[in-house]
């Protein structure tokens, strides 16, 4: 009479290669995830560059208008949404600035207008700018011609 034994233990080897693949699957994308979807907007970011000479002149009204090209070398948009300038130790806000954003990789003139002013520029001074964006304070200095 023959015994039979049945045999314990084990993963037989095609369920094997099913979990091999599904694990490997699963990895693959997670890996994909992290570098279509997390990685490229943890990695968005702004740099802005000076093009040419910052330029300050008085209009008829009395404003001061500062004319100033800035490029955006970043991978994001920016939004410029105000204008401080140093003059004696004292800090005063923008009244207007257009355009207010600049695409990633574009160039564009930027104008900025402070009305009816409450401060007196010296002509062939260097004035100090902070520009306030949606990544942070940029810091220029401009010139003021009268």
């Amino acid at each position: 009479m023959k015994v039979l034994h049945r045999r314990k233990g084990g993963i037989s080897a095609p369920v094997l290669a099913i979990l091999t693949f599904a694990v490997l699957l699963v990895v693959g994308v997670a890996i994909l995830m992290y570098f279509y979807v997390i990685a490229p907007q943890a990695t968005q970011q702004s740099q802005l560059s000076i093009l040419g000479e910052p330029v300050i002149h008085v209009n008829a009204d009395g404003d001061y208008i500062l004319t100033v090209t800035i490029k955006n070398l970043g991978s994001d948009q920016v939004t410029l949404s105000s204008a401080n300038i140093i003059v004696g130790g004292e800090s005063y806000s923008t009244t207007t600035i257009s355009p207010t954003t600049i695409n990633a990789g574009q160039s564009t003139a930027v104008t900025i207008t402070w009305s009816s002013p409450s401060f007196t520029l010296t002509a062939n001074q260097l004035y100090t700018v902070i520009l306030q964006t949606n990544y942070g304070n940029f810091e220029f200095s401009a010139v003021y011609r009268a």
